[in-house]
């Protein structure tokens, strides 16, 4: 992926929404997120919507959050945009569950930093600034 591009665009497609102006974006992809969980041992998460347990987080981002949709449904189709609105609460949840369990106590420091670095290192959790000096 090449970062500095896609993040721009993220950061274009927010702003012609409306959305307020943004100083950075960090990408964060399923890899990253169910490394996050597991070092800071939260057995699962919860949405108003769902129930995603860790060991079926993998599956759940690359299956199924499909399986609500038909095949060749729209990008602006209801169910297209439910699907999407339920992948932004879930990685609101793991974020909230994995800072909670750091705040608590609960979590194991190093191994929050270790998955952290493993997750950059693979580069599954990245980050870019609109301001090329930061």
């Amino acid at each position: 992926m090449r970062t500095p591009y896609t993040a721009r665009v993220l950061v274009d497609m927010w702003h012609s929404i409306g959305g307020e102006p943004v100083e950075g974006v960090l990408l964060i992809d399923s890899v990253s997120m169910l490394q996050m969980r597991e070092s800071a041992g939260v057995a699962s998460v919860d949405t108003c919507e769902l129930t995603v347990k860790t060991p079926e987080l993998l599956d759940w981002l690359a299956l199924g959050q499909y399986e609500s949709i038909v095949a060749n449904t729209v990008d602006a189709s209801p169910a297209n945009l439910e699907r999407r609105s339920a992948i932004s609460a879930v990685a609101v949840a793991v974020a909230v569950a994995v800072m909670r369990a750091m705040l608590s106590g609960d979590a194991n420091p190093a191994a929050m930093a270790d998955g952290l670095l493993a997750s950059v290192a693979g580069r599954h959790f990245q980050a870019f600034a609109v301001d090329p000096d930061v």
